[in-house]
């Protein structure tokens, strides 16, 4: 509703995939997903030149301090926990990160 094309996947492969096809210009993700955990996502995503630079914002109920620092170590720009983020702060995030991202790329 607020312009952007968003497409929601069932599986860590089928992002792989789907961000291969499609060039997103950010990635919301969870650290619990099918096939392989989030941070192992991450680290193939990060692993491809053509997505280091793509915005990461992780939309999680996982908050241990680990799991926070190794995402930060592979690129994440922003968090939400799942329990404590509104609609409205879900997109001044998504918002602020695309905003980043196009900058950064220019």
């Amino acid at each position: 509703m607020e312009g952007y094309d968003v497409i929601g996947v069932a599986s860590a492969l089928e992002a792989l995939a789907s961000a291969r096809n499609q060039k997103p210009d950010l990635v919301l993700l969870d650290v619990m997903i099918p096939q392989l955990d989030g941070l192992t996502f991450l680290m193939l995503f990060r692993e491809d030149r053509h997505f280091r630079d793509v915005p990461v914002v992780l939309l999680t109920g996982v908050s241990d301090e680990h799991t926070l620092n190794r995402a930060r170590e592979l690129g994440v720009k922003d968090y939400l926990l799942k329990a404590q983020y509104t609609p409205d702060h879900l997109l001044s995030v998504v918002q602020r990160n695309i905003t980043q991202g196009q900058t950064a790329a220019s």
